[in-house]
């Protein structure tokens, strides 16, 4: 995502001493990344972190921001993202996603390929939305939160902080 975006990755780092391949040089391990970070030679860092580890996402996006490095919301070119949308800072939004007016993403937010967000929703911080999420309008999906792939959440609903939305539910109530 962040070569689609037109940056240049330097390498990465691992929770143990993944070997990467070509093209992905490891820098070390996920332990070592405050002693790896040289902030006047990185011009920006993204946690990768994937659904296993949602607070393990945040705990790095907090490494991250404790070295000052800037840390850039990342949107696919084949997104669709209306011009009142906001993305934070470390936000990933892939290919296929759709963001409609108003709508309002935290910090270090996933929204895998093919999320439809419609207007006015609200995406907390540190929440991971699967691929296929349709959230209708004016939905809260609040921080920490993991919507399954394909689940479906109706308008106006709310999410709650650290809440876990199976794959392929529809929700048609809040969920705490």
């Amino acid at each position: 995502l962040a070569r689609a975006c037109g940056f240049t990755v330097a390498g990465f780092t691992d929770r143990s001493s993944f070997a990467g391949g070509p093209g992905n040089p490891v820098l070390g391990t996920d332990a070592e990344l405050a002693a790896l970070i040289r902030p006047q030679q990185i011009d920006g860092g993204v946690v990768g972190v994937g659904n296993t580890a949602l607070a393990r996402r945040a705990q790095l996006y907090g490494v991250l921001v404790a070295a000052g490095v800037p840390q850039p919301a990342l949107v696919h070119p084949r997104a669709v993202v209306s011009p009142s949308a906001e993305v934070g800072a470390g936000s990933v939004v892939f290919a296929g996603d759709v963001l409609g007016s108003g709508v309002r993403i935290g910090v270090n937010a996933v929204l895998y390929s093919g999320v439809v967000v419609e207007h006015e929703c609200v995406i907390g911080d540190h929440a991971y939305l699967s691929p296929g999420v349709v959230l209708s309008g004016q939905v809260t999906v609040e921080a920490g939160a993991f919507l399954g792939a394909g689940a479906v959440v109706l308008p106006g609903l709310r999410i709650g902080a650290g809440a876990v939305v199976a794959a392929g539910a529809v929700v048609t109530a809040d969920v705490p």
